[in-house]
């Protein structure tokens, strides 16, 4: 496991061939794809070696370097940005050749490639919830593995990406004093993605959403709440910063 996004394989001959390509791609044997599949890839040259790599991959499923060649040939697909497909060869080889040593390598192609297609928030967010569960799974199989931090780290990252899809849901509606609406999605940030820069910024939002009200009780806690959760957090300075740590509690609610 482990063996690393940096694997040389070596690779000996280089890429011309005879005069017609798609007779020369046909005519190649298993070894002589693979070497000038691996050729192609140390020469970045992405294209060829999808070309060779997944060539090889269907004419010797049974190939002795199999698992080298269909992780290779994600590789070549990922650096290309050609991200979904990428994902797809990674997934195969995770799935297939769980008991592999590059499993758990494959695990984290599948990982980073949906971190690739992960878009801004305010799109959909289908690829960072795969990038997540992905994630997730590498670490849970292979607690061990060097990846695991990095995949932990891509976990948080789209974890906040998510809350922060919401948040900014609720900011929409608190912009055009539609304070009910807002509400809904900053109390789901709380409650679901507590441990989120959103959270604290929601928390914020409900604190003035509460001001403007005049919602004393809800005020009061939510403030309490901010405070004693996110103690240094940006929202909790601002909300030291307008005074409102000294308000009284005593007023009656809604």
């Amino acid at each position: 496991m482990g063996v690393g996004f940096g694997l040389a394989l070596g690779a000996g001959a280089g890429l011309t061939g005879c005069s017609s390509h798609q007779v020369t791609l046909y005519q190649l044997n298993a070894d002589q794809l693979l070497e000038r599949g691996m050729a192609a890839y140390d020469a970045h040259r992405w294209s060829k070696a999808v070309e060779y790599l997944s060539r090889l991959a269907v004419v010797a499923p049974t190939y002795p370097r199999i698992a080298e060649v269909r992780f290779k040939l994600g590789q070549a697909h990922y650096e290309a940005k050609e991200y979904i497909t990428a994902a797809s060869e990674f997934s195969r080889l995770a799935n297939e050749m769980s008991q592999d040593s590059l499993a758990d390598d494959a695990w984290f192609g599948v990982c980073r490639s949906y971190d690739a297609l992960s878009p801004n928030p305010q799109l959909d967010q289908e690829y960072t919830r795969d990038a997540i569960q992905n994630c997730q799974t590498l670490v849970q199989i292979f607690p061990s593995s060097p990846y695991a931090d990095s995949a932990r780290h891509i976990v948080r990252a789209m974890t906040d990406k998510l809350a922060r899809k919401i948040y900014e849901g609720g900011d929409w509606y608190f912009r055009r004093k539609a304070l009910d609406s807002a509400i809904i999605y900053f109390e789901a940030v709380v409650n679901k993605y507590p441990d989120t820069p959103s959270a604290p910024d929601s928390l914020l939002r409900l604190y003035q959403i509460y001001e403007k009200l005049n919602y004393k009780e809800e005020m009061a806690s939510t403030r309490d709440q901010l405070l004693k959760d996110y103690p240094d957090s940006g929202a909790a300075k601002q909300l030291k910063g307008t005074g409102a740590v000294a308000d009284s509690t005593g007023a009656p609610g809604h």
